[in-house]
Formats: structure tokens, sequence, C-alpha cells
């Protein structure tokens, strides 16, 4: 992905979600029921 003429690499929000639970931290275990929540609005309910 580029923004502002740099190059910048991201991770899918399911990548995200993988390394949240296998890092385990509070902070990140806090995270995903949202993260979770928004996977499952852009996927659709079925998912």
């Amino acid at each position: 992905m580029e923004l502002e003429g740099l190059s910048v690499r991201t991770l899918t929000l399911a990548r995200l979600i993988r390394t949240k639970e296998f890092a385990n931290r509070p902070k990140d275990v806090a995270a995903l029921p949202i993260l979770r929540a928004t996977l499952r609005q852009t996927l659709g309910d079925d998912a």
C-alpha cells in the first residue's frame, strides 16, 4: 500500500486478530471482541 508517496506494509483484519490472539496481552485480548465483530460485519453476518 502507498500512503503519501511512502510504501506502507499493512495487515488484513483477520491477520491482525490472529496476531493479537498469539500475543495474548491483556490489551490485545480486550480488543478481540470488537475486532471480531468488525470482521463479521465486513464479511457479512454469516461469517
